[in-house]
């Protein structure tokens, strides 16, 4: 399925908010996709960070709440002997400590205590809400904020040192995990400070950063975006694409139920209605095995 009607897997550059990458796809997008469709990311990646931001394009962004779901992998650069305010590269100092020898064993257990459910308290930069207003906000004009611990759960994580200041952390986390938290957390567990000094986000759920595109540029935009555009099923396998006879269309527009005697589908799937080799509607279709029929629950797509 492409466009306007997919998930566009975007390689978002260091510097650039969730916020601007959805601004430069909604612009690049005239004259592509109808004046109204929908542009919305799946799950906010800090500025300071790179990596796979999924947009939603159309009535994709109806399916983003499932795609928020996934557990993320991470690249991360922790540099030990500095803490920040804002526990990343943005902020300012606020402490530096000595870095002690450390040794494989540590790191190994370091593994071990930060593998599983775990408790954060999230950092006072971000996004957070403390009695309406959001934590960075107080954090700006250096108000106090007191944040309560919030339970994340690690698949599993890797810690490597690459020099005497820096360990590589390679992390799989579940959606709300803070990563420069995590940094912070582990360079303690090490006896010292430390801050996160690079992130990159490489894969969400079964998306690897591999299969996206960059947005630097305006040329050759709608190319990427055809090239690269993800079919809902292919981001959520669970919303499987199924081929529906064309003569259905005017009864699933007109909301009526379909019986399907003799026929058996998914308990819901994505129904594609196609017309001389040309897409011409999706619904998200909802099967009852009972009666045997199809129900259609959201018009996804229209020529």
């Amino acid at each position: 399925m492409k466009l306007p009607f997919c998930f566009l897997p975007i390689d978002k550059a260091a510097g650039w908010s969730s916020h601007d990458c959805v601004a430069k796809i909604r612009n690049q997008l005239k004259g592509i996709v109808p004046r109204k469709t929908k542009v919305g990311h799946t799950g906010t990646l800090d500025p300071f960070a790179s990596g796979l931001l999924l947009v939603a394009i159309g009535k994709a962004t109806r399916f983003s709440d499932a795609v928020h779901l996934y557990n993320k992998t991470y690249e991360a650069e922790i540099t030990l002997g500095k803490e920040t305010t804002t526990l990343d590269t943005e902020g300012e100092s606020v402490r530096e400590m000595p870095v002690p020898e450390i040794t494989r064993e540590q790191l190994d257990a370091c593994q071990r205590v930060f593998t599983g459910r775990i408790e954060q308290v999230p950092p006072a930069f971000s996004a957070k809400r403390i009695k309406g207003v959001r934590s960075y906000k107080l954090a700006r004009e250096k108000r106090a904020v007191d944040l309560k611990p919030i339970c994340v759960d690690i698949e599993s994580i890797e810690l490597a040192q690459v020099s005497e200041e820096r360990i590589h952390c390679r992390v799989t986390c579940s959606t709300g995990t803070y990563i420069r938290t995590l940094g912070s957390d582990i360079a303690q567990f090490l006896g010292t400070v430390g801050h996160v000094s690079r992130l990159r986000r490489t894969s969400i759920g079964p998306i690897h950063v591999e299969r996206a595109f960059q947005i630097d540029g305006d040329l050759l935009f709608h190319q990427q975006c055809q090239a690269h555009a993800l079919s809902v099923s292919r981001v959520l396998p669970d919303f499987p694409e199924i081929e529906l006879p064309f003569l259905f269309q005017e009864d699933l527009l007109q909301g009526r139920k379909i019986d399907v005697p003799g026929k058996r589908f998914p308990a819901v799937f994505l129904g594609v209605l196609s017309k001389d080799g040309v897409i011409r509607s999706v619904f998200k279709c909802q099967y009852d095995s009972r009666t045997r029929s199809i129900l259609p629950k959201m018009l996804c797509y229209k020529a």
